[in-house]
């Protein structure tokens, strides 16, 4: 759609409207708020906020030896020391044979 460009006092704007009829419209201001399509108010969206509660029973329900399943656990970071005392080495196709052919 072509957008009327509006230089001096004097132009106007022609359009349809709504019931196919041709409108003239010369008032600047007026020409703003009919020619410009009317807004919907967005629909106001409902984000679930999560409450936090503590839990007072904790330390008397977990007992002081549960474990955490490891079938829940994706990754835990090793600590800082575990870090630096680590190497990381990606074996190749030319690594693997060598172990093939050299086993301990």
């Amino acid at each position: 759609q072509k957008v009327a460009i509006i230089r001096r006092k004097t132009d106007g704007i022609s359009y349809e409207d709504a019931e196919g009829n041709i409108q003239r419209i010369s008032d600047l201001g007026k020409a703003a708020t009919t020619a410009a399509p009317a807004l919907k108010p967005k629909k106001k969206l409902e984000i679930p906020v999560p409450l936090i509660t503590e839990v007072g029973a904790y330390e008397a329900d977990v007992p002081p030896t549960y474990r955490r399943p490891d079938a829940f656990v994706r990754h835990i970071r090793p600590k800082a020391e575990e870090v630096e005392e680590s190497v990381e080495y990606n074996l190749d196709g030319e690594d693997e044979a060598w172990l093939e052919n050299h086993p301990r």
